[in-house]
C-alpha cells in the first residue's frame, strides 16, 4: 500500500537532507583528492618515457641556496615549482624502477591534511606524454606528498605511504 500523502511529505526533508549529505560528501573527497591516484600512475606505467627534473632548495627554508642556485643556472618552472633545466640522466635499470615504484598505487594514501613545513615545495618532478596528454607528477621527500597535474592542470594531492616510500 503507498504512503498516505502526509506521510511521503514527512519523509520528503529527511530524503534530501541525506541526499544533500551524500554530495557533500563526494564533493569533500574530489576536492581532497581522496582516494588513489587518478588514472595518472596507470598513465605512467604505460607511457614510453618521461622526463624526471631536480627541484631547487626550497624558497623559503634554504632562501639563500635558492637565490644562488636561481642566479646560477637555467630553470623550468612545473606549477609553481621550481626546477634545474636539465633532466636527470637515468639508465634504463634505473628508469624501470622507478617507473614501476610510482605506477604501484600501494604508495599513494589519501591526502590527509596541509602540512607543517610550509608551502608544497617539489624535491622532484616528472612529465610524461600519454594519449595525447601531458601529465605531471610532483613529489616532496620533506612533508610525504604527491601532487598530480592532467592536461588542463588540473590537480590532485595524495600522500606518499611511509612503507613504500623507501622504494624511490
Amino acid at each position: 500500500m503507498p504512503l498516505p500523502d502526509a506521510a511521503r511529505r514527512r519523509r520528503a526533508p529527511s530524503l534530501w537532507l541525506l541526499v544533500g549529505a551524500v554530495a557533500t560528501l563526494v564533493f569533500a573527497m574530489v576536492l581532497g583528492g581522496c582516494g588513489r591516484p587518478p588514472e595518472f600512475a596507470a598513465s605512467l606505467g604505460s607511457a614510453p618515457s618521461f622526463v624526471l627534473y631536480e627541484g631547487l632548495p626550497h624558497p623559503t627554508a634554504e632562501a639563500d641556496a635558492y637565490g644562488r642556485e636561481v642566479g646560477r643556472t637555467q630553470t623550468v618552472e612545473l606549477h609553481g615549482s621550481t626546477f634545474y633545466a636539465a633532466p636527470l640522466e637515468l639508465d634504463e635499470a634505473s628508469r624501470a624502477e622507478l617507473k614501476a615504484a610510482l605506477s604501484d598505487e600501494a604508495l599513494f594514501e589519501p591526502f590527509r591534511a596541509d602540512k607543517k613545513c610550509g608551502p608544497f615545495h617539489a624535491d622532484f618532478g616528472l612529465q610524461w606524454d600519454r594519449g595525447g596528454a601531458r601529465y605531471t607528477l610532483l613529489l616532496c621527500f620533506t612533508c610525504g606528498e604527491a601532487a598530480w597535474y592532467d592536461a588542463a592542470g588540473n590537480v590532485t594531492h595524495n600522500d606518499l605511504s611511509d612503507a613504500r616510500k623507501a622504494k624511490l
